[in-house]
C-alpha cells in the first residue's frame, strides 16, 4: 500500500469530496456457491477506483450488481445516500465488448442516451452539439455516418466512451473495456479515459485484471481475492495528475506495481486450486495445501495413476492451519498431507492419528526471508516476523531462535496467512517472514529482501501423510495403493522433470520455469527413503527420531502447547512395506 504523503498530489481527488457510492457487506451466491463475500468500499465524487483481481473471481458480478442488472444476496448499495433498488439510474456502463447498436450509425449510437436514457435532453440542437463534440473528442469526427460493422473494435469502444461522455450520469462503470485490444490501441484508450476524466471529472469504477492499467488510471485500487471475491487490500495511488505514459517509469509506479504483482499473483495461484469439499461421497478425500511439495498428488491425478489402481481420489485444498486439523478430525477429509511438527501437535489432541508415509523433505523450499539490513539471526530481536500461528513456519522460526539461544518473546510474531507475508514485506509492515514455495521465490524476486536461513541447511521440515487409525483399518488395501502411486511418482519427477513441471505449474498457477526450479528444492520420498529415515543406525537413533527430538525440544519451549513427549508408536509401517 502506498505510503502516506503530506504534500497534496497535483490533480488528485480531494479527499473531502462527498461519497457518491457506498457498498456495504455485499454478498452474492448462486445455488449455494459463494461468488462475492462481504465486499465493502466507498467511492467519492470525481474519484476513479479500480477493482483488481484474477479472472473469474467475481469482478463483473460486482459491476452488474452496481449497475442494477443483478440483485445481491445480501448487503447494501447506496448512491448519493439512497439505497439502490433495481436499475441504477445514476450510472452508465462500458462493457468488455462493444455495446454499439448495430442498426444505428456511430453518431446515432452516441445520441441514443440523450434521446432515450435517464438523462435525455429535449433540445434537439443541444443533442446535435453534444454528439458532434463527443465524436470529435474521441477522434471519430469523420466517422459519424459509419456503422459499427464498418469500424474496428477500438473505434467501437471509443463510441462507448463517447456515450458516457455525453450522458449526465455522474457514475461510469467500466467492465474490462479494453480486453482484446492491441497494446498501442489500449494505451491510446487509457489516455482518452484520463483526458475525458480531466475534462468532466466523473466518478469511475473500473474493473480490470491489468495491473498497469489500474495504476495508470485509478486513484485507489481494491485487490480482490480468488472466488469468492473478498477485498484483500486497498492501495492508494499517490501519483500526480494529469498522468502520461512516462509515469510508468517512475520509482513510485514501479514500487506499487511490484506490490500489486505479488498481491494479484497469490490470488491467481489460489484461483487455480481445487477446493472441492465432496464431489463424490465414495471417493477418498486427501487434504493438501498450496506448496510445491504436493506435486506427486497432482502428477498422479493428471497421469491417471490413481485410476489405474482402481482408486477414486479427490484432492481438497485446505489453506488455513486450523481448517486442516478440523477437516481430518471431522471426517471432511480421509487423509491429510501435513508437516511432521504439526502432526506431533495434532496428536496431543487425537492419539488415534497415525503417519502412513513420509512424503518429502524441504531442501530449500522453506526459508526465513528478511529485510536486507538484517544480517544474522541475532538481529531478529525486537523485529516483527510474520508466521501463521502454530503452523510449520512458526515452528521453523522457533527452531532457528532456539538454536541461537534467543527467546521467542524477544521477537514480535505477526500472525498471518502464508500468502500474506510477501504483501506485508512489500508494504514494510513486517521485518521478515517464514515462507515456502511458490510464495518464497515471488517475494525474493519482487522485494528488497534476502534469505537469512533455509531448509537447505536446516533439514527439519518433513511432510507426512496422516490418517485416523479407524480409517486405516477400514481402507488398508486402498491406502497401500496410494503410497505405491506416490512412490512411483518420485521416479517420474526424477526422470522427467519437464513433464512434472508442466503438470504442477498448471495446478499451482506458476510458470513452467518456476516449477522446474522449485521442484529442485524438495526431496521426494519413495519406499527406500522411508526406510532410511526409520532405520536405527548403529549406536544411534533413526533420522526421523532425531528430527522428532529436535522438534519436540522446540515445541516444548512454547508454553501455549503444553506439549507432552510422544512415546507410543505413531507410524503405521505396513503401508510402506
Amino acid at each position: 500500500m502506498a505510503r502516506a504523503k503530506n504534500n497534496k498530489i497535483a490533480g488528485s481527488v480531494d479527499c473531502e469530496n462527498k461519497v457518491l457510492l457506498e457498498v456495504k457487506h455485499l454478498n452474492k451466491s448462486y445455488q449455494k456457491v459463494e461468488i462475492i463475500k462481504d465486499v465493502s468500499f466507498d467511492v467519492h465524487e470525481n474519484e476513479i477506483i479500480a477493482l483488481l483481481g484474477p479472472s473469474g473471481c467475481g469482478k463483473s458480478t460486482i459491476l452488474n450488481i452496481l449497475s442494477g442488472f443483478l440483485l445481491p444476496t445480501s448487503g447494501c448499495i447506496k448512491i448519493r445516500n439512497q439505497v439502490l433498488k433495481g436499475k441504477n439510474k445514476y450510472s452508465v456502463t462500458v462493457f468488455q465488448r462493444s455495446s454499439c447498436y448495430n442498426w444505428l450509425n456511430l453518431k446515432d449510437n452516441i445520441k441514443f442516451p440523450l434521446e432515450h436514457g435517464n438523462w435525455k435532453i429535449k433540445d434537439k440542437k443541444e443533442i446535435e452539439k453534444k454528439t458532434s463534440e463527443a465524436l470529435k473528442r474521441v477522434g471519430l469526427a469523420d466517422y459519424g455516418e459509419y456503422f459499427p460493422s464498418q469500424v474496428s473494435g477500438g473505434m467501437q469502444q471509443r463510441v462507448s466512451l463517447a456515450r458516457t461522455m455525453v450522458s449526465e450520469a455522474p457514475l461510469i462503470l467500466m467492465d474490462e473495456p479494453f480486453v482484446g485490444l492491441d497494446e498501442q490501441t489500449k494505451e491510446l484508450m487509457h489516455m482518452l479515459v484520463l483526458d475525458i476524466w480531466e475534462e468532466h471529472k466523473k466518478t469511475i469504477v473500473l474493473i480490470t485484471h491489468d495491473i498497469q492499467e489500474a495504476l495508470f488510471i485509478a486513484d485507489k485500487i481494491y485487490v480482490l481475492s480468488a472466488r469468492p471475491a473478498e477485498v484483500k487490500a486497498m492501495v492508494k495511488v499517490d501519483l500526480p495528475r494529469p498522468r502520461r505514459p512516462e509515469i510508468k517509469f517512475t520509482e513510485e509506479f514501479i514500487r506499487l506495481e511490484k506490490f500489486l504483482n505479488f498481491a494479484t499473483e497469490r490470488e491467481v495461484i489460489k484461483a487455480s486450486q481445487i477446493r472441492i469439499a465432496d464431489l463424490n461421497p465414495k471417493s477418498i478425500k486427501i487434504g493438501v495445501f498450496t506448496w510445491i511439495g504436493v506435486a506427486p498428488f497432482y502428477i498422479a491425478k493428471e497421469l491417471n495413476l490413481f485410476k489405474k489402481k482402481g482408486l477414486d481420489i479427490t484432492l481438497v485444498q485446505i489453506e488455513k492451519n486450523d481448517d486442516r486439523s478440523k477437516a481430518l478430525n471431522n471426517g471432511d477429509v480421509d487423509l491429510l498431507d501435513t508437516t511432521f511438527d504439526r502432526f506431533l501437535l495434532d496428536r496431543q489432541k487425537n492419539d488415534q492419528l497415525k503417519i502412513i508415509s513420509l512424503l518429502n523433505r524441504s531442501n530449500g523450499g522453506d526459508a526465513l526471508v528478511v529485510r536486507n539490513d538484517i544480517k544474522n539471526i541475532k538481529n531478529l530481536v525486537g523485529k516483527r516476523i510474520g508466521v501463521e500461528k502454530n503452523w510449520v513456519n512458526q515452528t521453523f522460526l522457533e527452531y532457528l531462535l532456539n538454536k541461537n539461544n534467543i527467546d521467542l518473546k524477544d521477537v514480535e510474531l505477526v500472525n498471518l496467512d502464508e500468502s500474506d507475508g510477501g504483501m506485508l514485506m512489500l508494504q514494510n509492515k513486517i521485518d521478515g517472514a517464514v515462507m515456502w514455495e511458490p510464495w518464497l521465490s515471488r517475494v525474493i524476486k519482487l522485494s528488497p529482501a534476502h534469505i537469512l536461513a533455509s531448509t537447505e541447511k536446516e533439514s527439519v521440515i518433513v511432510d507426512v501423510l496422516v490418517g485416523s487409525k479407524e480409517f486405516l483399518e477400514d481402507k488398508e488395501s486402498e491406502i497401500k495403493k496410494i503410497t505405491e502411486v506416490l512412490f512411483e511418482v518420485k521416479e517420474i519427477i526424477n526422470n522427467n522433470v519437464k513433464q512434472s513441471a508442466d503438470i504442477i505449474s498448471t495446478y499451482l498457477g506458476i510458470t513452467k520455469q518456476e516449477a522446474t526450479e522449485q521442484l529442485k528444492k524438495v526431496l521426494f520420498f519413495d519406499k527406500k527413503d522411508n526406510f532410511s529415515y526409520l532405520e536405527n543406525k548403529k549406536n544411534s537413533i533413526s533420522v526421523l527420531e532425531k528430527i522428532k527430538k529436535e522438534l519436540e525440544e522446540v515445541i516444548k519451549t512454547n508454553e501455549e502447547h503444553n506439549y507432552k513427549i510422544i512415546t507410543d508408536e505413531y507410524f503405521d509401517k505396513r503401508f510402506i512395506l
